[in-house]
């Protein structure tokens, strides 16, 4: 998958996510939460239907190899790597982008 489908994807679960907690908390409803049981019930199926979404961009960039590729690119362009800083600590030295990209 493009890395824009994968963008894309992502964005609109966070759009969803916020849209459906406002519509959690909303007083309008298509059924009132005064009507016990029946009012939560199309809050209930606002949240299955983003957690179903989730799943669903989820294993579509598990499918497609997204956080793999992503890890095989590297640093976004533009980015500087910077230099190993001077060690703080006795004996620690640490790990550069070629070591922590082996793991």
């Amino acid at each position: 998958m493009a890395k824009s489908k994968s963008k894309k994807l992502v964005t609109a679960n966070i759009v969803l996510w916020g849209m459906t907690a406002l519509y959690t908390a909303s007083p309008i409803d298509l059924i009132p939460d005064l009507i016990p049981l029946l009012g939560w019930a199309d809050d209930g199926a606002g949240w299955l239907a983003t957690l179903t979404f989730t799943a669903y961009t989820l294993w579509k960039i598990r499918k497609s190899g997204g956080l793999a590729a992503l890890r095989a690119e590297g640093p976004p362009e533009g980015v500087p790597i910077r230099p190993k800083p001077a060690p703080s600590i006795p004996g620690y030295e640490p790990m550069s982008y070629e070591e922590l990209k082996a793991l």
